[in-house]
């Protein structure tokens, strides 16, 4: 008789009882526990009680099959563990996640804002708005503007993110915006707004 290349196995453990599993194979895993408690399994008789969780595959290398498993049940229940025995490896595809993704829908309406003179006083150009997906800025002027939040001030350490003469940027926010040109400099913004309502 040849071997037997898969082998599906249900094992039910009373409390604190050992279940010998006559079988052959390389490779081995839990699918599944009824116990919080991992089961403890013993591959080949020559071998210490190991814990293993459901989910976790264990492979040994090819000259060293094993011929008997041995599964002790530690939890304070009766136990019922499935495995998996093989020669070659088991893939266990059946994972399945599910979840709510919060996804923000692509825009269906641009405003285009009147350009905005840009001084050496931080200035909002754009309120709080939930509904914005992303805004497209644009230095119309000479010298360089600098956005960031309600806390700018470019001619310190908190200098935002700098937008050179000509520049574009496309922002994902739908937080206010501030602008701001350094101490006696002055600049025009081109601003876009795209939302989804």
């Amino acid at each position: 008789m040849g071997k037997t290349y898969y082998q599906d196995h249900n094992i039910v453990i009373g409390i604190g009882d050992i279940a010998k599993v006559n079988v052959a194979g390389r490779y081995l895993v839990i699918l599944d526990n009824s116990s919080s408690t991992d089961p403890q399994i013993q591959i080949g008789e020559d071998q210490s009680f190991q814990s293993i969780p459901a989910g976790i595959s264990i492979a040994l290398p090819t000259e060293d099959d094993f011929t008997v498993l041995q599964v002790k049940n530690v939890s304070g229940v009766s136990q019922t563990i499935r495995m998996a025995t093989a020669f070659g490896k088991i893939f266990d595809s059946r994972f399945v996640a599910s979840a709510t993704i919060d996804v923000k829908n692509a825009s269906n309406l641009v405003t285009t804002l009147t350009d905005i003179g840009v001084t050496a006083t931080a200035t909002s150009f754009i309120s709080a708005d939930s509904n914005v997906r992303e805004i497209i800025v644009q230095n119309l002027g000479a010298n360089n503007i600098y956005l960031g939040g309600s806390t700018l001030n470019c001619n310190s350490t908190l200098q935002g993110t700098k937008i050179q003469a000509g520049d574009i940027l496309i922002l994902s926010v739908d937080g206010a915006m501030y602008a701001q040109c350094k101490t006696g400099l002055t600049s025009t913004l081109s601003v876009n707004k795209l939302e989804r309502v």
